[in-house]
């Protein structure tokens, strides 16, 4: 009796932990009516954009498909299809409204191509959502002379020798892109390394550029073998002097006994629009072009460029050049061409505005009165002069 007693004791006191807790902060578990299923669901596909194409030499690719699906109340069934036919099923959700799925799909051959994905959910409302991409066989040339290019299409490879950079940090792609569907995006400490074709002593080099000044000085392309600036170039941006709300382009080249500078050209620092640049080298000179017009040139005698132990493009970095704190640049970089030229700036400015007939006349009046783009001297009457200031250059006319 006594011990039956005892256990009924215990039982009273668990009942009365059991309803004090409700009053100690544990709740009892409760429906919620979810409510009305009004929305249909919502489909994102970040891989591939639209757009996207694939340049492998490879007969066949494979692609990433990752997605997003979201619905207010709960999904029924999501389904992937490649080219119209159903590459994956999904049933069944970890969380019911949203849906985070990656899987690589492998096969894609040469020609155009569409991922769709259709989602339903409890209710039976669908969404179907189609993105294009292509393959496309390897680059030929677009332009004569070149000799490299990278169009940054979610690879980082030449297109002319079929080569991959090296990765240093992480780099990463942008779908703010001039051309196609994606740019080179830079990062803190990233750049990409890749072998140099023989250029000679003439070249160009040309690409587009959106300028991102959370470093406010970078280092854009160094083709270099160590730090003293006797080979190769180095290509990169810093304030102006005595402005800071600009920047300025600077070109510096190693000739083995030193090196020789262009001090470039200048753009406001605020500007995140998409811009040309291109600089070229000859024995007789450098110029530096914005949008297809020359910003600055300068007279050479008979120089030479070293290559001496130079064997890697660095891009969005100052590899060798950090001295003066030109480290990674996290602006975007896309459509990047070597030619084994130095191009005219009627060839550059062809680049740039391609439908709107070449440049026919610049005279930026750096102390002398020469049409950069025909290299031919204008008839001067009277005696004009130079203001010994300007807003680009050295000078201008007075």
């Amino acid at each position: 009796m006594k011990n039956l007693n005892i256990k009924y004791l215990g039982l009273v006191t668990c009942l009365f932990l059991f309803v004090g807790c409700e009053y100690e902060g544990i709740d009892p578990i409760t429906s919620v009516d979810p409510g009305q299923d009004e929305a249909s669901p919502v489909i994102t596909i970040s891989n591939p954009p639209e757009g996207m194409v694939i340049n492998e030499a490879t007969e066949l690719s494979s692609l990433e498909i990752n997605l997003k699906v979201e619905d207010d109340i709960e999904l029924q069934e999501i389904v992937v299809q490649v080219n119209g036919e159903n590459v994956a099923t999904y049933t069944e959700f970890t969380d019911y409204r949203i849906a985070l799925k990656k899987f690589m799909y492998e096969g894609i051959t040469f020609g155009e191509h569409t991922v769709t994905v259709t989602a339903t959910d409890m209710d039976g409302n669908v969404t179907s959502k189609t993105v294009n991409f292509k393959k496309e066989p390897p680059y030929s040339p677009k332009y004569e002379n070149e000799v490299f290019y990278m169009g940054f299409e979610g690879a980082y490879m030449d297109l002319l020798s079929l080569t991959t950079a090296q990765q240093t940090g992480t780099p990463g792609f942008s779908e703010n892109s001039y051309e196609g569907a994606r740019s080179y995006k830079g990062a803190n400490g990233a750049y990409l390394s890749i072998p140099l074709p023989e250029l000679g002593n003439d070249f160009t080099v040309a690409f587009w550029y959106n300028l991102n000044t959370s470093a406010d000085r970078a280092c854009i392309l160094t083709a270099t073998d160590d730090s003293d600036r006797n080979q190769g170039f180095r290509f990169f941006r810093e304030p102006a002097p005595g402005d800071a709300t600009k920047q300025v382009f600077k070109l510096n080249v190693g000739t083995e006994s030193g090196d020789i500078w262009n001090d470039g050209g200048t753009i406001p620092a605020a500007d995140s629009d998409w811009m040309h640049i291109a600089f070229t080298f000859t024995s007789e000179g450098t110029v530096i072009y914005f949008d297809g017009v020359p910003v600055r040139s300068t007279e050479l005698s008979n120089a030479q460029v070293d290559w001496t132990g130079v064997d890697n493009l660095v891009i969005g970095s100052g590899l060798n050049f950090e001295g003066w704190g030109h480290n990674s640049d996290p602006s975007l970089i896309d459509e990047l061409r070597l030619f084994d030229v130095a191009l005219t700036a009627e060839e550059i400015d062809e680049m740039v505005n391609p439908d709107g007939g070449p440049l026919s006349l610049y005279l930026p009046f750096d102390g002398d009165y020469k049409d950069v783009v025909s290299d031919r001297t204008i008839t001067v009457v009277g005696t004009p002069g130079f203001a010994g200031e300007s807003v680009e250059g050295t000078n201008a006319y007075a």
